[in-house]
């Protein structure tokens, strides 16, 4: 800490142990009594040194404003003989004082070859020596002489340097832990916006005083965090490590309401500063236009607010004595108005600016300022509300930010639409409750919806989107896309026809909303993939088989373990009167054989007890058939057992096929036919899984040839994927490796079968 401050470090520990308590920051000079003695005591050290006042020095920045904390910068023009100026700077560095010198390029001018930034500064200059006191205010004069000159100069400095810090500080880092100085809304807006105002604009600390009061309000909260911050050794950034300890010093309750009270904080002063900005480029008689009662109507208001710069109808809406008169503004109207059409994203912005969400949503209120401490979120939940809104504009006006999802935008109805904006809206507005914040957000859209006289239909799939807002991405990024598991945990919640298309898009944009850096190229492809997915015809029959086994209240948890394939291929009726046969039996069912839709034969095998090398024991069987397995479906649970299916290309029928395989010994050997592999792989390996594929030619006996390999090296099959396509296959097994190496059996697959 010594090193940062020019304090003496007994002086510093004094300083802490007199100052770091709650009851010394209950007094409302607090911050000022701190500042005085750290200012006291640097001149106090500057004054010793011999050139100091020869040097002529001028206090700069926060010293010079009577805001000095103790990491602050110590900022001096000097305009002094040039021989004394660098005898002040060498005693200064010998003594540890690390000051930022600057001496003018003319004694005369200090304004010469400076940017607009330094030339703001002077205007707060203060001469730290009575003698120096008429040099400054000639100074002060000259730059007046030029004023309309510099206060150009000047606001364009300004809005330039806020674009440089936003794209620097707009982050989840910054917000989680906020920048006092230079972050969004920090002490560095605030000021260049009060220095300005203060000495080119004053006549706008009349005609705005509700505006100015709020930003010095505000600034004086951010200096006392500030003090606190370098106190406790965090310097400008306001790091969750201090962040309870300055809570409690200054009395707040909860972590939580700090950090709200902090963030509101910031976004209301970022508001103000932007907005005095914006109005002191205007006439005097623009500003003086009463805007707001001049609209009649919410759809007049909602236009005008759709108008890029609506700063001034802002803060006459913000700062308003009383409500909007009901005759115009009836509150019952609001939402509904507010919904009725699509809005663009800066009309959300500047109705977010206005307050007029909080006043004629209270709910919103709740949501204020709420800092959600996840180093995922980027906004707090009302900023995130507003981001939502936005980000739903910004993709109907271009679908292609959402990558391939993109697809699904452009098939949405202007209801749909409304439906996602009153979701956007509504999604996380239960936050802050102790219930789950989507179970509370659909009560409240059902409460307040209905209030609205809307439409049970239309009020119901907003709730349902917001009691379900979080579903797809667990599916699509934690589970598997493709397993029948995930799609039956969507089907159960109720994910079906418009939902589907209406939540993947919503998915998106709340992903956007919450964090932009979020949203990637693979989170667009995952969830485009379980979008195709639960269209798929597949999906189609598997939701339609859950339906059917709910009426029949079959045990749903086997459906998860049930390839969606097979479903598609048998029908469900079938099927399930077979699963439930398996299910119930003491022993070995027989083989049975069904025809699927387009033909082909179904041959399944059981066994009420799993053992070792049955896959491809019942994979012989239909070789000594001289039948050709197209496809197979592998499935073992502890009540059914092994239940395993195989579709068969040849000539013979059903009842030839069981025949023959009720006449077999199925302790034959069959003579393996020679297979060629094009290709043997290594899919994947993760936890006890591990994938392999085979692919090659269309071969009579090369399921059954791959199937005998994984086997005699001591694997047990999991599953089995059979894929023909043309004359083209490819065989997946999913194994467990149990001691094995999967490098080591990959290099002895391939050895077996020739394969480079």
């Amino acid at each position: 800490m010594a090193k940062k401050s020019f304090l003496k470090p007994e002086d510093f520990d004094q300083l802490q142990k007199e100052v770091l308590t709650q009851q010394f920051w209950k007094q409302k000079d607090a911050f000022r009594r701190v500042e005085k003695r750290l200012t006291d005591s640097l001149i106090q050290q500057l004054s010793s040194l011999k050139s100091f006042q020869a040097s002529r020095p001028i206090a700069l920045g926060s010293l010079a404003r009577e805001e000095f904390c103790l990491q602050s910068d110590i900022d001096l023009l000097c305009f002094g003989p040039m021989e004394e100026v660098r005898q002040f700077s060498r005693e200064a560095q010998e003594k540890g004082l690390k000051i930022r010198l600057r001496f003018p390029e003319d004694v005369e001018d200090w304004t010469k070859g400076v940017l607009p930034f330094d030339v703001l500064a002077l205007t707060q200059a203060r001469a730290l020596f009575v003698d120096d006191q008429m040099a400054v205010q000639a100074q002060r004069d000259q730059i007046f002489q030029r004023n309309t000159h510099w206060a150009r100069e000047i606001l364009k400095g300004i809005r330039e340097d806020k674009k440089s810090r936003r794209d620097r500080y707009d982050s989840v880092a910054n917000y989680l832990q906020p920048n006092l100085k230079f972050g969004p809304g920090g002490l560095r807006d605030i000021e260049q916006i009060l220095s300005f105002l203060g000495f080119f604009k004053l006549e706008i600390f009349l005609e705005f005083p509700e505006s100015v009061h709020y930003l010095k309000t505000h600034k004086q909260f951010l200096l006392r965090l500030r003090q606190l911050s370098h106190l406790l050794g965090a310097g400008d950034t306001l790091s969750a490590q201090v962040q309870p300890m300055i809570a409690e010093i200054l009395g707040f309750k909860t972590l939580g309401r700090f950090n709200s009270k902090a963030q509101g904080s910031f976004n209301e002063a970022s508001f103000l500063a932007e907005g005095l900005s914006s109005i002191s480029r205007k006439t005097r008689k623009e500003r003086r236009t009463p805007v707001l009662s001049h609209v009649e109507s919410w759809s007049e208001l909602f236009q005008r607010l759709a108008e890029s710069d609506s700063w001034l109808l802002n803060f006459q809406i913000k700062f308003k004595d009383q409500m909007l008169p009901q005759r115009k503004f009836p509150p019952r109207m609001f939402l509904r108005t507010l919904m009725s059409e699509p809005r663009s994203e800066i009309f959300w912005l500047n109705l977010f600016r206005s307050g007029l969400l909080e006043e004629y949503l209270p709910e919103f209120t709740r949501v204020k300022g709420l800092v959600q401490h996840d180093h995922y979120h980027r906004y707090t939940v009302d900023a995130h509300l507003i981001q939502a809104l936005r980000e739903l504009a910004r993709i109907q006006q271009n679908p292609n930010r959402i990558g391939k999802l993109s697809s699904i935008v452009r098939s949405l109805t202007e209801e749909d639409w409304k439906i996602l904006n009153f979701a956007a809206l509504f999604h996380d507005l239960g936050k802050g409750r102790k219930r789950d914040h989507s179970a509370v957000g659909k009560d409240l859209v059902e409460e307040i919806l209905f209030g609205l006289k809307i439409p049970k239909s239309f009020r119901s799939q907003v709730a349902w989107i917001v009691e379900n807002h979080l579903i797809l991405s667990t599916a699509a990024f934690r589970m598997n896309p493709s397993s029948s598991k995930t799609w039956k945990t969507l089907f159960d919640r109720g994910l079906q026809g418009k939902r589907i298309p209406l939540l993947f898009v919503f998915t998106a944009i709340d992903i956007l909303a919450t964090n932009p850096e979020a949203w990637t190229t693979w989170k667009a492809q995952t969830l485009f993939e379980l979008y195709e997915n639960l269209t798929s015809s597949v999906a189609g029959e598997f939701g339609r088989f859950v339906e059917i086994a709910q009426k029949k209240n079959f045990d749903l948890s086997l459906l998860e373990k049930i390839d969606p394939y097979l479903i598609e291929q048998i029908r469900p009726v079938r099927l399930l009167q077979d699963l439930k046969k398996a299910k119930s039996a003491k022993a070995d069912l027989p083989p049975v054989a069904v025809t699927d839709s387009k033909g082909s034969i179904w041959v399944r095998f059981h066994r009420k007890e799993d053992a070792s090398g049955l896959f491809v024991q019942f994979v012989q069987r239909l070789y000594y058939l001289g039948s050709h397995i197209q496809a197979c479906v592998v499935m073992t649970d502890p009540n059914v057992g092994v239940y395993d299916w195989f579709c068969l290309r040849g000539r013979k029928s059903k009842d030839q096929i069981l025949k023959r395989l009720k006449s077999q010994n199925e302790a034959s050997q069959v003579q393996l036919p020679k297979i060629e592999f094009e290709h043997i792989d290594l899919i994947s390996q993760s936890g006890e899984e591990t994938i392999f594929s085979f692919r090659g030619k269309n071969q009579k006996g090369l399921l059954l040839s791959a199937a005998q390999g994984l086997f005699e090296e001591g694997l047990s099959i999991v599953w089995v994927r059979a894929h023909t396509w043309g004359s083209q296959v490819e065989d997946t097994f999913s194994v467990v490796l149990g001691e094995n190496s999967a490098k080591d059996v990959l290099h002895r697959l391939k050895s077996r079968f020739g394969v480079k």
